[in-house]
């Protein structure tokens, strides 16, 4: 199995999504307006956590499958998981379209139309849980088996439709939540039936089998990761709901829309980490340290590169691609967000390691330690500093949690020495960024920081030297296999 290649691979595929964002989210604006798009990030937000019903198990499966070295079990794990994965999500559709009313009632304050529009998308609502539920598994396995390539040609199309479907729904029916919300669910619909359909391709052959022996072992590491699932979407998007209270819906969106976009760099680290999980769950611990470690120093280089220029021209980018008071608004919160996002980034490692080696409860204890604090500091930041009070704080809670993880993985301090310069780089971009120099003057600058950091990268990173000479081996995807 080739790491590079298969992370490049994922890394291509966030790169779509990256563009496609880019391109749909000011026609979106356009169309259906600030206050109707503010709803439906909460909403989504609101549909994630309820598909956290599938206990860990989507991620569990991950796990097991990749230490499995027998086709039967291997096979008994996968329907034993989607079996129990799909009567959790209807059980979890259920539950939503009970007590939905009242449950985005209280989490959602919006005026008499707009509250009306989102009962009425209540049943699209609840539909989709299950098919979040059930493509946990599929995608866990796929992943488990390191079909990359292919999961990647999904996840492109999936979203591609997941964008687009709805805008089309919205040109022809109206600017309704409802029909926005039903033309996404029908989207994530197809998106499980293509998953599903790639999924058993790359199992062996056989029928429906549940083995109730699999459960202990499933619960036991999915009741961890259910915990971190339950107290990381509070922590992620906490910020969004606290802004929604406290400032109103349209200032939601003015959050929303650089949160999303700066939270796309993390793509680079979820490329990464999705080829090393299955990788790190079968090798022993001395090696997936040693694995970790190297990984650790790589990402802190690609990073750099990217979150240091970008901080350097926010301000710019936001002005040129929506302006106007948004824009404004919008761009001091991406600045602050960005070294959150570098940080962020190099935690992956930490965290994927510690629930590679059977020790997920470590990272949700983590999580539930920094909740009561981050919700005082948001309220304090939102209350002080409006938008850029919501950012910083996020940044200041993923600091801490960077910090607790790397301590508790094992990771080696002496081999993290290296990732100071890219702080360094960091600090200087957040300070220029201070100063708002114009378009002129901030591309040269972020040029410049971005070659710092290329040349910082050649000197000391060895395994990156190594990819880059690899590099023309990596890009044609089609003539290697999918191990």
């Amino acid at each position: 199995m080739n790491i590079g290649r298969n992370t490049l691979i994922n890394l291509v595929g966030g790169v779509v999504l990256i563009a496609m964002s880019i391109i749909t989210v000011p026609i979106y604006l356009r169309l259906i307006g600030e206050a109707r798009y503010g709803v439906v990030s909460l909403i989504w937000l609101i549909v994630g956590y309820f598909g956290l019903v599938d206990l860990g198990l989507g991620t569990a499966t991950t796990n097991a499958l990749a230490k499995s070295q027998d086709e039967l079990r291997s096979r008994q794990l996968f329907w034993t998981a989607l079996i129990l994965n799909t009567v959790l999500g209807v059980t979890g559709a259920g539950v939503c379209f009970i007590i939905g009313e009242v449950l985005l009632g209280r989490v959602l304050t919006l005026p008499a139309p707009l509250n009306g529009e989102v009962m009425a998308a209540l049943p699209w609502i609840a539909a989709g849980i299950p098919f979040l539920t059930i493509n946990g598994v599929f995608t866990g396995t796929l992943v488990a088996r390191h079909r990359f390539l292919t999961l990647n040609v999904a996840n492109t199309a999936g979203w591609t439709l997941f964008q687009l479907l709805p805008l089309v729904a919205v040109f022809a029916f109206g600017p309704t939540l409802q029909v926005l919300i039903a033309a996404a669910t029908c989207s994530r619909a197809v998106n499980m039936l293509v998953y599903g359909t790639l999924a058993f391709r790359a199992l062996p052959a056989g029928g429906p089998t549940f083995v109730s022996a699999e459960l202990p072992s499933l619960f036991r590491y999915g009741g961890w990761v259910l915990i971190t699932n339950l107290v990381s979407p509070i922590l992620d998007s906490v910020d969004r709901f606290i802004v929604g209270s406290m400032m109103g819906a349209a200032a939601v969106a003015q959050y929303t829309v650089p949160f999303s976009l700066t939270m796309r760099a993390r793509m680079v680290p979820g490329a990464l980490i999705q080829t090393l999980f299955p990788v790190l769950s079968g090798q022993p611990r001395e090696q997936a340290n040693n694995l970790a470690e190297r990984s650790v120093r790589t990402l802190s280089v690609i990073m750099t590169g990217l979150c240091a220029p970008a901080i350097v021209l926010a301000r710019p980018f936001f002005h040129f691609w929506i302006g106007g008071a948004f824009g404004d608004r919008a761009a001091p919160v991406a600045e602050l967000l960005l070294p959150g996002v570098w940080i962020s980034s190099l935690a992956f490692v930490p965290s994927s390691l510690l629930a590679a080696v059977g020790r997920p409860a470590v990272v949700a204890r983590f999580h539930v330690l920094e909740l009561v604090p981050f919700l005082g500091i948001l309220a304090l930041g939102v209350l002080w500093l409006g938008l850029p009070g919501a950012a910083l704080a996020w940044t200041l809670r993923i600091a801490l949690d960077a910090g607790l993880l790397f301590n508790a993985s094992g990771i080696g301090r002496r081999r993290l020495a290296p990732i100071l310069i890219g702080a360094l780089i960091m600090a200087v971009a957040f300070a220029i960024s201070r100063l708002q120099p114009p378009l002129l003057v901030a591309v040269p600058i972020a040029t410049l920081l971005g070659c710092a950091t290329v040349a910082w990268g050649w000197s000391s990173d060895p395994e990156l030297r190594s990819f880059v000479r690899r590099n023309q081996a990596l890009l044609p995807f089609g003539r290697a296999s999918e191990g």
